[in-house]
């Protein structure tokens, strides 16, 4: 974890910003934001490509790594999304997506 995270992780707590974790269900919320990602970074947006990430784990079962979507929102508006995968003791961020829209609080 990088020195600024802990108190990222507060300051968006005291903006009332909530984590969820979503299975399939976030596979359209996730492609919003990451289109709005791509267009601005120029890269790759697949829909099919984002959906095969997120079914891997359930297509392989001998897979060690359990494939998270995570979707970071502010009331009703999602703001960020990432997939988190998980292997024993380690985390890896492998793709994410951002709104760059401000929100006044």
């Amino acid at each position: 974890m990088k020195p600024k995270t802990p108190y990222n992780i507060r300051l968006a707590a005291r903006k009332s910003v909530s984590v969820t974790s979503k299975g399939m269900e976030g596979r359209d919320t996730w492609h919003e934001l990451y289109k709005e990602t791509a267009l601005r970074n120029r890269i790759l947006n697949e829909m099919k490509y984002s959906e095969a990430v997120l079914a891997a784990k359930a297509q392989d079962r001998r897979s060690p790594a359990d494939v998270r979507l995570l979707i970071a929102s502010y009331g009703d508006m999602p703001l960020a999304a990432m997939f988190l995968a998980i292997t024993g003791s380690r985390g890896s961020s492998l793709y994410g997506a951002l709104r760059l829209r401000r929100i006044v609080t």
